[in-house]
């Protein structure tokens, strides 16, 4: 049990950690490239908008796919859909502004497969791993992310450097995903159907509706969590901007810059393994001071305005995103009941999205109107929304 228990969490981090790899090197490129070529972040709002939609509707169903089917065999399926889609657009794709469209059809496939795969990797967790080590699993993944936000991007930064195109960075993708497939199958997982009712869309969502409301901790989180993904977002869109427009930075600069976000998570990370909350208030206020701590930094960036004061800003984002999202998977794993934890984390990747294609087409049209003044926008929003969410915690709690 044991043996079959560590084999399992190696076969899942690896396999985790190769893909993310993968992901990270897209996105930084996209990113970066799409700012490159426009000088501005428009194009770069409307394709991460459409992106965040796709993953918006195909969340609703997600939840009870996982909760329905083999989670096991949903991961791999996303793999090889995720790896097809990159591999099948490299011999199209010649220009950035030419193939948009192209380009938004292979990202869009690439995001329904993570927003199918999340709440399966997830909820498979309660079923491999004994809840006494979930905690620690979860802390593990994260700090492992965020091992990947810092070196992706600097290896990123030197493809860039070598002149590689977007299309290497669409090749290294295809790649990590099916190395994530094979380290998947090996995972050792006996899948039992829950029940025969057919899969019915509305009713399972009203089911895991129902086990949000019964525990105050994960409702708090789901009403907290939409405005702050709304104001992280903006900073997402933000960051190539200020390093390439505002500050007239370069690729490296960039790298470092998300690497430093990267390096925050990691230090939130270890953190969180030698002190983590345990009892739920604890946890609740965890989440209001970490999304405090995210403002801060957004208002620093507003006061500094210059390349060293926004390394330390990420670094602080970084921090606070780390604990805030381990805590939130922990919670809802251990207190979810397993039958519902798929549709659970549906419902929470739900709430977080349905801001991210307001928020991309919005912050991505006015970014160069409001340019350095969208951190303080960011930074007040996030403060209202936690003083609000603690309101809404303390008449509840």
């Amino acid at each position: 049990m044991i043996s079959q228990t560590r084999k399992n969490i190696t076969a899942m981090l690896t396999g985790y950690g190769i893909s993310f790899m993968g992901d990270v090197l897209l996105i930084y490129a996209t990113n970066w490239f799409l700012v490159v070529a426009t000088h501005n972040t428009r194009l770069l709002g409307i394709v991460n908008g459409i992106i965040a939609f796709v993953y918006l509707v195909v969340n609703v169903v997600a939840g009870s796919l996982a909760d329905r089917f083999n989670e096991k065999h949903i991961m791999i399926m996303c793999d090889l859909v995720s790896a097809a889609a990159c591999w099948g657009c490299v011999p199209f794709l010649h220009s950035i502004t030419r193939g948009a469209g192209l380009l938004i059809a292979v990202l869009a496939v690439l995001e329904a497969g993570v927003a199918c795969y999340t709440p399966a990797s997830k909820a498979i967790v309660a079923h491999i791993i004994p809840k006494k080590r979930i905690a620690t699993f979860n802390t593990g993944q994260n700090v492992l992310a965020n091992v990947v936000r810092v070196g992706g991007p600097l290896v990123g930064g030197v493809f860039v450097s070598l002149g590689a195109s977007l299309t290497t960075f669409l090749l290294i993708d295809g790649g990590s995903f099916l190395l994530s497939t094979g380290l998947t199958a090996v995972v050792g997982y006996h899948f039992t159907a829950p029940d025969d009712k057919p899969l019915r869309i509305i009713r399972d969502l009203q089911e895991g509706v129902r086990a949000v409301l019964a525990d105050r901790l994960i409702l708090t989180l789901l009403i907290l969590t939409p405005p702050i993904n709304f104001f992280d977002t903006a900073f997402a869109i933000g960051l190539p901007y200020m390093v390439k427009v505002l500050l007239n930075g370069n690729g490296r600069l960039y790298g470092i810059t998300t690497a430093a976000l990267a390096i925050g998570g990691v230090a939130g990370g270890i953190v969180l393994a030698v002190r983590p909350p345990h009892r739920s208030a604890t946890k609740a206020t965890a989440f209001f001071w970490n999304a405090l701590l995210n403002a801060g930094a957004l208002f620093l960036i507003f006061v500094g305005r210059n390349y060293p004061v926004i390394v330390v800003a990420v670094f602080l984002s970084g921090f606070a995103q780390t604990q805030y999202n381990v805590n939130a998977y922990t919670m809802i794993q251990t207190h979810a009941a397993s039958e519902v934890v798929g549709r659970v984390f549906s419902l929470l990747f739900i709430s977080s999205a349905v801001t991210t294609p307001v928020a991309n087409f919005l912050f991505g049209q006015v970014m160069p109107a409001l340019q350095w003044n969208f951190a303080l926008l960011a930074a007040v929003g996030m403060l209202v929304s936690v003083i609000g969410a603690w309101c809404y915690w303390k008449r509840q709690h």
